[in-house]
């Protein structure tokens, strides 16, 4: 298949439209899939940020095995279970904001067709 072919494609087109239609959702999950490893493994970030401090610019050689043990934990909170979990929480964050936004419409439009009195009688 030539280039011009792949091109046309329909899959193949949807596949790529697809993934650059959904990036910035994939890039939230990641962050906050990211920010709950780092919380989780706090005091090993803490222990290779001191290490990395004292060392310096050999912390390459200086600071493996604390590295090592940052980056087992890291791994271990960034599993692609969690990733999942962190979707579907997102999606069902979603389903709720829009939700309440449709209940918020609904009053808004029930408010509206109410009469409203004009004077203090």
């Amino acid at each position: 298949m030539s280039l011009n072919e792949a091109r046309n494609d329909d899959d193949s087109r949807d596949a790529r439209m697809f993934k650059k239609r959904n990036f910035p959702e994939e890039k939230r999950i990641e962050d906050v899939v990211k920010k709950e490893a780092l919380a989780h493994c706090r005091t090993e970030v803490g222990d290779f940020i001191a290490c990395e401090k004292v060392h310096g610019l050999m912390v390459i050689f200086n600071c493996r095995a604390v590295n090592k043990i940052m980056n087992d934990c890291m791994n271990s909170k960034m599993t692609t279970e969690h990733i999942g979990e962190v979707r579907l929480r997102r999606v069902l964050e979603k389903e709720a904001r829009e939700a309440a936004a449709a209940k918020a419409i609904e009053l808004a439009e029930v408010a509206a067709r109410t009469p409203v009195k004009k004077g203090w009688w």
